[in-house]
């Protein structure tokens, strides 16, 4: 209580680091539900926020801004200052001598991970030195070096920032990219967890991500986070609007990242497919994973540039549902904007619904990325 007899407010912490801006806004909100309607809550170590080594999570937590979070969380938020005024900067230490070892620290530097299996880094050093590197020479290396930690079979570096600092001072060419992007692919099967992280950051690194976009394995192993990332390296100006790029562009502004479930986010890229008439790569996409809701026909156009629809397909906008031999159906008149969805239940019946799969949600703040209208552009974002 305060000396007016007002109840005393209570501050809740929230520790940033290796979040993303939308796992820190849920932490936020559920932090300050358990501490009550009085609750403020404070973000702190906001600079070290980011689950990979390319994140730019401080950036979009401090655009996004104290204001806009607490409206998000429903409390007054504020941004803890860092700790001192400057941070200081990361110990530097000799680069070795020997090339091939060099290679080595280079290829370490290329994982996005803070602590990633040496398996991977094993792939990465064998693709820079362009041959076999077996994991006891890279163990030893690691004892090695100051600035790298093994911890049983992971490899790290001692920080963040010791590690950007290594990779700022050993940039890889875009050819070493491509090698190290080639090579993650034959890991497919024993590191999931690494490719559905950051294959689409490697994947943009190596400049090739728009032409995995259509593919179904990548789409199926990308988690949300990875994607927005990979596009924001792979389109710095700005992503082109109206193609695919463009349009998972989309779903992320719409605030469609951080799904409920790690299936959703699959379901709305099968959407995505289907409205942009990738038929096959969305099929494929249904059959890899086990969607909790499947968009079976869309015209749906998001604001991403696409050519105005003819005016016979617009003048109708009717929606009706239709009550046949599989159950309710949502039947309509070229409206744009709504889909036919297949919605499976969690004991596995499936069942057809009526449903707009463009329900409205609100924007995520703090967006990875930025929009570059193509030539015919007819919207903004």
């Amino acid at each position: 209580m305060t000396n007016d007899g007002s109840p005393q407010a209570v501050s809740v912490a929230v520790d940033c680091a290796g979040q993303s801006l939308e796992s820190v806004i849920v932490a936020a909100a559920r932090a300050a539900a358990e501490a009550g309607p009085d609750a403020q809550v404070r973000l702190e170590r906001v600079e070290d926020a980011g689950p990979l080594v390319s994140s730019d999570e401080p950036t979009r937590i401090r655009s996004c801004g104290s204001r806009e979070i607490s409206r998000l969380v429903g409390r007054p938020v504020t941004l803890a200052l860092p700790v001192g005024d400057v941070r200081p900067a990361a110990e530097r230490h000799e680069l070795p001598v020997d090339q091939e070892e060099l290679l080595w620290l280079a290829a370490a530097a290329a994982l996005e991970l803070s602590r990633s299996g040496v398996e991977i880094w094993r792939t990465f050093a064998t693709a820079l030195v362009e041959r076999p590197v077996t994991v006891e020479r890279l163990t030893e290396f690691a004892v090695s070096r100051p600035e790298l930690v093994m911890e049983g079979r992971r490899v790290g570096f001692v920080d963040r920032e010791a590690h950007r600092d290594v990779r700022a001072r050993l940039p890889l060419s875009g050819v070493q990219q491509r090698a190290i992007h080639r090579a993650l692919l034959g890991l497919r099967s024993d590191e999931s967890a690494y490719l559905g992280a950051v294959r689409p950051v490697h994947a943009a690194l190596a400049g090739e991500l728009g032409e995995w976009l259509t593919d179904s394995d990548f789409l199926v192993e990308s988690g949300w986070y990875g994607l927005g990332l990979g596009l924001a390296l792979a389109y710095p100006e700005g992503v082109p609007l109206g193609g695919l790029a463009g349009d998972l562009h989309c779903l992320l502004l719409e605030g469609l990242a951080a799904p409920a479930s790690h299936e959703e986010w699959p379901s709305w890229v099968h959407h995505t497919l289907v409205g942009r008439g990738f038929t096959a790569a969305a099929d494929e996409v249904a059959a890899r994973v086990r969607l909790p809701w499947q968009t079976l026909w869309s015209h749906w156009r998001w604001p991403s540039g696409y050519a105005p629809r003819p005016p016979a397909e617009t003048e109708q906008d009717r929606i009706l549902l239709v009550h046949g031999p599989d159950g309710p159906t949502l039947a309509t008149q070229a409206s744009p904007g709504t889909a036919t969805a297949r919605c499976t239940s969690n004991s596995g019946t499936p069942g057809r619904v009526s449903r707009s799969v463009a329900r409205a949600r609100s924007r995520t703040p703090g967006s990875f990325l930025r929009s570059r209208h193509s030539p015919g552009s007819s919207s903004a974002m």
